[in-house]
């Protein structure tokens, strides 16, 4: 029975996806995406599996078939292109003979559709890229233009994460961001992480508290526990840590239901034929 079949597979792959064995279940997967190509449950948990198991760029393999086999609403088709964007650039750094990181990365950036290239993400990705290949200088100044034309989280986030760019320099741009974003989780998250870079102790400790104050963030915990365990603060970043795993396993509490499962990962009666039914 081809319908059974899909169900089991679909479960399988579910439930290693639970357990975050990524390679495992895009192998269970792509057998279960040839039989059904227009199922679009199978489609998004394909997308998730390849981005999750680094192999993002791959969607843009078979994105422009499934448009057209599909009715996945066009805002996710969007999606996934612009998340496989994000992939493919961070591959960008490997030039191909005859060809610099840099001149490979503009050619890379020059395929992107246009329409997607001012996304925050998009434009974020390429700016780290830029950093990578030894461009930090005009990394800063495009991130830097854009965040005057457009306040974006992902943008904020790329400009912290400049490395070749002295910190310093950027704590104290992002510093008078905060009079018109001083609320912002996503600036005082890239103050916390300018200003331990920076040397910035005391600082990076405030603005640290400060973020996850206005937005709970377990990347953002985990960065605070390095930072507090590097201070010799031992017991603080142990409570750190234990907070942000905790969140993570609230998030696979959550994962688990959302697909159709219990928070124990048991598979719910009729979440495997609704989503065959529901996705023919």
């Amino acid at each position: 029975d081809p319908e059974a079949a899909l169900a089991v597979g679909l479960t399988r792959a579910e439930l290693l996806m639970t357990a975050e064995q990524w390679e495992a279940a895009l192998a269970t997967i792509l057998p279960l995406r040839r039989e059904a190509p227009q199922n679009t449950h199978v489609m998004r948990l394909l997308q998730r599996c390849q981005i999750e198991a680094g192999h993002g760029a791959s969607v843009l393999d078979w994105l422009p078939e499934a448009r057209k086999l599909s009715d996945l609403p066009a805002d996710e088709f969007e999606a996934f292109e612009r998340e496989a964007w994000v992939a493919r650039l961070g591959d960008a750094a490997h030039s191909t003979p005859g060809q610099t990181p840099a001149a490979a990365l503009d050619a890379l950036w020059a395929q992107v559709p246009r329409t997607l290239r001012a996304h925050p993400d998009l434009l974020g990705a390429y700016a780290e890229r830029l950093d990578d290949v030894g461009s930090g200088v005009e990394a800063e100044k495009l991130l830097r233009r854009a965040l005057g034309k457009r306040w974006a989280g992902p943008l904020v986030g790329a400009y912290a994460r400049l490395g070749s760019v002295d910190a310093q320099q950027r704590f104290m741009q992002a510093q008078r961001w905060t009079k018109k974003h001083g609320d912002d989780a996503d600036l005082q998250g890239a103050l916390a992480h300018l200003a331990a870079k920076a040397g910035e102790g005391e600082a990076a400790r405030q603005h640290y508290e400060q973020a996850l104050l206005l937005r709970e963030d377990r990347a953002l915990r985990l960065e605070y526990a390095q930072f507090l365990h590097g201070l010799g603060d031992a017991e603080a970043a142990a409570e750190m840590f234990m907070r942000a795993l905790s969140l993570r396993v609230d998030a696979w509490a959550e994962d688990a239901v959302g697909e159709g499962r219990d928070a124990e990962g048991n598979a719910a009666d009729e979440a495997p034929s609704a989503r065959v039914d529901a996705h023919r």
